[in-house]
């Protein structure tokens, strides 16, 4: 290579936010903890449908730390915390 040029490199980044999940019902559609690969920002009522998760079984959304609803926006590297609904007897 002579002096002054360069080699270009790409590098491809994959973007992902990392998903935990409470409550048995939303362990069965993903793990407890999972990534999941993003393009670009979304929705939290987007990656649930990108999940397969149904809306009704989210009782509770929480992205880094704080409680957001499901118009949320998340973006890569972001945290979101699944809580589905709690009954009793």
């Amino acid at each position: 290579m002579s002096k002054g040029r360069f080699k270009a490199s790409l590098y491809f980044y994959r973007m992902a936010v990392k998903v935990k999940t409470g409550g048995l019902l939303l362990k069965k559609y993903i793990p407890e903890v999972s990534y999941v690969e993003i393009e670009g920002s979304i929705t939290v009522k987007e990656l649930l449908a990108k999940l397969g998760v149904p809306e009704e079984l989210v009782a509770g959304i929480v992205v880094d730390g704080k409680v957001v609803d499901k118009s949320q926006i998340i973006e890569d590297g972001q945290e979101v915390a699944l809580m589905a609904p709690i009954a009793g007897g």
